[in-house]
């Protein structure tokens, strides 16, 4: 079930549902339905993905990807659009700039997204030995950001070092 794409880039896995029957209950010729009554659940995998390897691409950052999008909502208006998930993401031999060294990296979050907002939950990030903690929310209909941040970094010259800076 679903649709799986291998390559010397790496493996991508799509697999889930996009429910159109509350648009069209009756047959595809006549909508009875707002389109925004639409369902989907959907997750997205990736596997030793190398981003740098595809030729179209401009990749800065290297390393080998593992990433998982898992999604479910309604609607597909950016007025009405609501829905939740969850992002999982780590990278071997990242570059965080093209001067900074490479560094292992993770990062994870609880997505949410309703009334033409964007809130993260729980979002971490790791990279090597420094933790950076976040949650806030991102509205677009006046482009406004509220978060709370929190670094922890064991030695900031080493973060500078993966930053291409001195801290």
């Amino acid at each position: 079930d679903g649709l799986a794409v291998r390559g010397p880039a790496g493996e991508l896995n799509l697999s889930g549902v996009f429910d159109l029957r509350p648009v069209f209950p009756h047959s595809f010729k006549s909508q009875a339905g707002e389109i925004d009554a639409a369902t989907y659940a959907l997750d997205i995998q990736g596997r030793q993905l190398a981003p740098g390897q595809i030729p179209i691409i401009d990749f800065p950052w290297g390393g080998i990807w593992q990433a998982q999008l898992q999604v479910q909502g309604t609607g597909l208006s950016a007025e009405s659009t609501q829905g939740n998930g969850k992002i999982a993401l780590h990278v071997q031999g990242v570059k965080a700039v093209p001067e900074g060294r490479p560094a292992e990296a993770a990062l994870s979050a609880l997505i949410a997204w309703s009334d033409q907002t964007v809130y993260i939950q729980q979002g971490k990030v790791d990279l090597d030995r420094h933790n950076l903690q976040a949650d806030g929310r991102y509205t677009w209909r006046n482009n406004s950001i509220q978060a709370e941040v929190l670094l922890k970094s064991p030695q900031l010259n080493d973060l500078g070092a993966i930053l291409g800076t001195e801290l």
